[in-house]
């Protein structure tokens, strides 16, 4: 540190500025570091604040539909592909499940029309569900009958969706006809309370009209009975010509 006369070495005062200059390079760049990840901090904040503000906005412009639970629930949901002929009557079993107190509701057909259906789309003239109204208690099962019939006129083909594939879960969009239930509190219903919330689900249902079946010939049984015997009868014909050879014969 001194030397030999005893003064302070300069090289001792080079290396104290070199470490001081570079202490304070190091606290600029900290600071400059520190000034930067608040910037981008910063810009985080106000991208995710943008973002949530155009979700609130595009919330208040657009009507998005949102599905209430239903406090009653159906044994079956989807009644599609039921076969039958024209002039046919379908008759099915639905069950309602009451899950809360007492509801009051009733049954309607609906119909979803789509531009470009066909006139096979619509069947609500079809259909009836008895008995139409009804009050259902907690943990009670209400019964009803689903009655469809198929005029006498109906062509073949499918009516009421415009696939099979509407019998399957998630293909919504190939349905049509519907029946569908809806009930409230029987209580606010009663009193008519301005407030009172109706829930109910949609149930699909559709039918695949087939061809009039033939009616059967009165000579289809004699043609199979001639099928099935057919080498007997070869063969007595033949014993009936011997026959007839050998008499003209003994004649002679």
């Amino acid at each position: 540190m001194y030397n030999e006369r005893g003064v302070l070495a300069p090289l001792f005062f080079k290396k104290k500025a070199l470490h001081e200059t570079k202490t304070f390079i190091n606290k600029q760049e900290y600071k400059k570091d520190m000034r930067n990840e608040r910037a981008d901090t910063a810009k985080n904040i106000a991208t995710i604040l943008a973002f949530w503000l155009l979700v609130l906005v595009l919330s208040a412009t657009v009507q998005i539909p949102v599905q209430i639970a239903s406090a009653t629930t159906a044994e079956r949901v989807i009644f599609c592909n039921l076969n039958a002929y024209p002039g046919d009557t379908i008759t099915e079993n639905v069950t309602l499940y009451g899950d809360l107190p007492d509801r009051t509701g009733s049954w309607r057909i609906f119909y979803k029309q789509i531009e470009g259906d066909s006139e096979n789309m619509n069947i609500t003239s079809w259909i009836e569900v008895k008995p139409k109204d009804y009050t259902i208690k907690t943990g009670e099962a209400k019964h009803f009958q689903l009655i469809i019939k198929v005029p006498s006129d109906a062509s073949p083909g499918l009516w009421g969706a415009t696939s099979e594939d509407a019998g399957i879960a998630g293909h919504a969009a190939q349905r049509r006809t519907y029946i569908e239930f809806k009930d409230a509190d029987a209580e606010a219903v009663v009193q008519g309370a301005g407030s009172t919330t109706y829930t109910g689900i949609r149930i699909p249902l559709s039918v695949n009209v087939l061809g009039t079946p033939e009616k059967p010939s009165p000579f289809d049984g004699i043609t199979d009975m001639l099928k099935a015997n057919i080498l007997s009868i070869a063969m007595l014909a033949v014993i009936v010509v011997l026959l007839v050879i050998l008499l003209r014969r003994r004649k002679t």
